[in-house]
């Protein structure tokens, strides 16, 4: 009897201007087993990120690759994954994956910008441990947060980290949908800052950062996300 794993994987919206990057198909289907390959097709970029996500789970950070590496990448995250380049009439970005278990079936997103950077991701309801050794962020106080409509809410994270080039991110991931960037502000040594809409604004310490919502909506209501990107000193 043939059994199948099933992959659902979509792109997250790049966020840098001018730039695309879109699933050359949404849903793929695979034999226990086998070797399957996901692909993207991007307009330009300078890395290229590959997660996963199950389902009640956070992403989980796969593989980065740097634009024009002509090598294939291993993740450290599972060795039967590898990231690679291929340029046919457009450009692709290529996650395979070797064997392919039942265990493998999940949401696999393709980026252009880091959304899990440092290889951490932490759901403000359900924190995760830090990949990276010596590195590590969390959620502060109450992590399920009740409020009114047009009121003010801060949702806030504690890091700590060996480097001083610090950036900090905000997500927000509504039920069955992909994790939406809403802002990010540098710490320590960075300083750089941005945000999709003047309601979220990020505040950072040199060992937290904090996401002020302000007017607040129904439509806020979803599970929120702190990452930390750790720079080179």
């Amino acid at each position: 009897m043939d059994i199948f794993s099933v992959f659902l994987f979509y792109s997250l919206a790049s966020a840098v201007s001018g730039n695309v990057i879109t699933p050359d198909e949404t849903e793929l289907f695979a034999e226990e087993g086998s070797n399957v390959t996901l692909s993207c097709s991007y307009s330009s970029a300078d890395y290229l990120y590959w997660y996963r996500q199950y389902p009640g789970s956070a992403p989980e950070f796969l593989e980065l690759i740097l634009d024009g590496t002509t090598n294939t990448k291993k993740s450290d995250v599972d060795p039967r994954l590898s990231v690679k380049l291929i340029k046919r009439e457009q450009k692709h970005v290529d996650l395979k994956i070797s064997s392919a278990a039942v265990s493998d079936s999940a949401l696999y997103y393709c980026a252009l910008r880091p959304t899990v950077t440092g290889n951490i991701w932490v759901p403000y309801k359900n924190p995760l441990p830090s990949l990276v050794s010596g590195d590590s962020i969390e959620p502060d106080k109450e992590k399920n947060v009740i409020t009114q409509e047009r009121e003010t809410v801060k949702l806030s994270c504690s890091f700590s980290a060996t480097s001083n080039n610090i950036r900090l991110y905000w997500y927000r991931q509504n039920l069955h949908g992909e994790p939406l960037f809403l802002a990010y502000k540098g710490a320590r040594s960075w300083s750089a800052a941005h945000t999709s809409d003047n309601r979220f604004q990020s505040t950072t310490s040199d060992t937290s950062t904090e996401l002020t919502i302000t007017d607040v909506r129904l439509s806020d209501s979803a599970l929120y996300y702190c990452a930390l990107l750790v720079g080179a000193q």
